[in-house]
């Protein structure tokens, strides 16, 4: 076999095939970035005020979803995944479920 030795120690095939050549791909990504990567990532430092007001308009944002398919105010454990909601969904949202999973063969 070409490109290939037999190790007589442990009769193990040992292939050596020829390397080959970068793609286009690989070698514009190089002559952009270089060989070694020239990227340098700078994280921007977000004030722990604004951080906050982010994490409670996306903490709203998820208790209002849950609120309209819930079809009421969720508590606390369902909130924050201490209780399953499956049993608890809005009847019309369950059924419309069920139809779609019964047309799709499930």
């Amino acid at each position: 076999m070409k490109g290939s030795q037999v190790d007589r120690n442990t009769d193990t095939a040992v292939l050596d095939y020829p390397k080959r050549s970068m793609s286009r791909a690989q070698k514009n990504f190089e002559k952009r970035f270089g060989n070694p990567m020239r990227i340098t990532v700078t994280y921007v430092q977000v004030p722990e005020s604004e951080r906050e007001e982010w994490s409670k308009g996306l903490f709203d944002a998820y208790v209002a979803g849950l609120r309209s398919i819930m079809g009421r105010e969720p508590t606390e454990a369902e909130i924050f995944g201490e209780e399953p909601i499956e049993d608890r969904l809005r009847p019309d949202l369950m059924d419309k479920r069920k139809k779609e999973l019964a047309s799709a063969g499930h």
